[in-house]
């Protein structure tokens, strides 16, 4: 499963959908956006180039992820703890 649809259907997602600050569309990322967000992410975190990611990597994504999104938007939205991420990956 990439990285893409882990956040998509993981706790980045659950977390996101609390985030209550009013955001412009002009500063939302699309789709095709995030995807390659995801893509750069996953290039720069998986340092083993196994193409595919431990649970360390994964954490570093998510939180490489968040930073990006957080510049972008409005608003802080906190990353999910590593305990969070370590139970959505059990």
């Amino acid at each position: 499963m990439g990285l893409f649809h882990w956040l998509v259907r993981g706790a980045a997602f659950r977390t996101a959908a609390r985030f209550e600050c009013p955001r412009s569309p002009a500063l939302t990322p699309s789709p095709a956006q995030f995807r390659k967000m995801c893509a750069r992410i996953f290039k720069s975190v998986d340092r083993d180039h196994s193409n595919s990611l431990s649970q360390i990597e994964i954490e570093v994504a998510v939180y490489q992820l968040y930073n990006i999104i957080n510049k972008r938007l409005p608003g802080w939205q906190d990353p999910p703890s590593r305990v969070d991420i370590g139970v959505r990956l059990s």
